[in-house]
């Protein structure tokens, strides 16, 4: 059962918004749930008593992206589907929606995935894809690495511009491939940024296999592009990941 508020009803008073009845789930949708809940534990934060003799209270952070995944493995979808469109309200009198392939930072809050335990479950969870979603993941992942390596060279001797440069880069193709409507712009996104990498050796030798992801399953490929920008991993990034860590100081478990 999901409970949520809704704009017919006065107060903020959350409703119920879907419920789903469960009685078997297969064996890999299981185990791929218990490989992300692994990564992705609630957090808890403890808070300090403003009285002497009062008890330490606690209230906890629950992870977007398990929610997310447990949506999508309950219903028989695969784990990463609407990756690209999916949005949660944070229920304030003005509700403000926050994207779920967005990082969250005390800059805008409207990002949904709370480092650094979401990107762990991301990483983990793109190990259980087929061989093709593999392939075009790798292959953004390389094509970023590219782009990265370019943007260090530049800035070698300024390292706020290239944490400012890295950050823009990724937001630019994220924002670019939210925001694609058609086979044929989620094609010329991900030409744009392969071509703008030089060589990338997932293309060169596991392009067949790519392509029905580009024409056929184009909605997957938009999906699955985005899990490539949240879950990319590299040392250009581990800065820009834990000053990101480090604004957000509820985050700490």
């Amino acid at each position: 059962m999901t409970l949520s508020t809704v704009a017919w009803v006065q107060g903020g008073q959350k409703v119920r918004v879907d419920t789903l009845a469960c009685s078997r789930f297969p064996d890999h949708a299981l185990d791929s749930f218990a490989e992300l809940t692994s990564h992705c534990p609630t957090r808890q934060i403890f808070t300090q008593p403003k009285k002497k003799g009062e008890l330490t209270g606690c209230w906890t952070i629950p992870s977007n992206l398990r929610g997310f995944v447990a949506d999508n493995l309950v219903r028989g979808h695969p784990w990463f589907h609407g990756f690209s469109i999916k949005r949660y309200s944070d229920h304030r009198k003005r509700p403000r929606f926050r994207w779920i392939h967005r990082y969250y930072t005390t800059n805008d809050k409207l990002g949904c995935l709370r480092l650094p335990d979401d990107k762990k479950g991301l990483i983990a969870m793109t190990k259980i894809l087929d061989e093709a979603q593999r392939l075009l993941i790798m292959s953004v992942h390389t094509a970023l690495r590219c782009r990265y390596g370019k943007i260090s060279k530049e800035n070698k001797e300024n390292d706020v511009a290239r944490n400012k440069r890295s950050r823009s880069e990724r937001d630019k193709w994220r924002m670019q491939l939210a925001g694609a409507k058609t086979a044929e712009q989620v094609r010329a996104i991900l030409a744009d940024l392969w071509s703008r990498a030089g060589t990338v050796k997932e293309l060169q030798t596991g392009w067949e296999s790519i392509i029905p992801l580009l024409n056929e399953h184009w909605l997957e490929c938009r999906d699955l592009s985005l899990v490539a920008l949240a879950s990319y991993q590299g040392k250009d990034t581990e800065n820009e990941d834990t000053d990101a860590a480090e604004e957000n100081p509820d985050l700490e478990q």
